[in-house]
């Protein structure tokens, strides 16, 4: 704690506990190192650590492959192949890490999991073939999401749970076994030209009061589009929803709050482009339903 080092092409492995621990205002510079098979989690980063992770491996660690709760905006993490642990990556605490360019696959929980009032900056990251959530962000969290692709997960691509409020711009959400993106529990993303595509739920599944924001995003292809149920809202603009299976717009049981859509064209459907039933309140405004098998808008 409090010290500096660099490591290049380390191995740190099999300790019982942590492998790399940085705290108090601890910098490091790591670079090309394997940290693996460790009884705790691989890396421990936090106080206001701060410091450079480039090019590493990080895989089978019992619980993080990393855990982030670093106050420091000067705690950037690159390049890294971050795999087959229980959790991918782990920023809690109220951490701030910049994270670019990293693979988070085949953890057991999620890819990156964020939580307790944090706020990373992710871009540029690949989030895929995770055994639960490609990514899971809640506990009031915000941070950003920029230009990630996220797919293959067997839970959802992205959930956002309990007053969460991040922004997701230009990211790719796709193939996985579950929902593209769930928004549940008050939390309340803005999502901006996303393509959310070929999920096997739900593009995006809204509910208990979840409210997100959706502009000029495309969901087509997944086994239903927009499904909005128990008590979700949100508004969506500028969207295009196209070639979803059973109904592109779902609106039901929203509990007095209505569901917007503005400008939205609703395309191309195998059944009905908007379904809104049980006691659901949707406001559409100047958008376009046509080119479905069976109905435009049920009510």
């Amino acid at each position: 704690s409090g010290g500096s080092i660099t490591m290049h092409q380390c191995k740190v492995e099999k300790c019982r506990g942590i492998g790399i621990m940085v705290g108090s205002k601890g910098v490091a510079s790591v670079r090309r190192c394997t940290i693996s098979y460790n009884g705790d989690c691989g890396v421990l980063i936090q106080d206001e650590a701060r410091g450079i992770w480039t090019g590493n491996d990080v895989m089978h660690n019992a619980l993080a492959g990393i855990a982030v709760s670093s106050t420091s905006d000067e705690c950037c993490l690159r390049l890294n192949n971050i795999y087959c642990n229980t959790t991918g990556l782990l920023v809690f605490n109220g951490a701030i890490p910049r994270v670019s360019a990293s693979s988070f696959y085949q953890n057991q929980v999620a890819g990156v999991v964020v939580q307790a009032q944090s706020a990373p900056r992710l871009s540029s990251c690949k989030m895929y073939s995770n055994e639960g959530c490609g990514m899971l962000i809640n506990s009031q969290s915000s941070g950003e999401v920029l230009k990630c692709a996220v797919y293959g997960n067997m839970l959802a691509g992205i959930a956002v749970k309990d007053d969460a409020d991040p922004v997701l711009s230009e990211c790719i959400i796709r193939d996985g076994h579950d929902a593209g993106v769930l928004v549940c529990s008050g939390a309340a993303p803005v999502l901006s030209d996303c393509q959310i595509k070929d999920n096997a739920q739900a593009g995006v599944a809204v509910s208990a009061q979840g409210a997100p924001q959706l502009l000029r995003c495309t969901v087509s292809g997944n086994a239903s589009g927009i499904s909005i149920v128990d008590g979700g809202h949100g508004v969506y603009t500028d969207c295009i929803l196209r070639s979803n299976g059973t109904v592109q717009v779902e609106v039901v049981n929203c509990k007095g709050k209505a569901a917007e859509m503005r400008r939205c064209t609703i395309d191309a459907g195998i059944g009905c482009g908007a379904v809104i039933r049980g006691d659901a309140l949707c406001h559409m405004v100047e958008c376009t339903v046509l080119n479905h098998a069976l109905f435009g808008v049920v009510v």
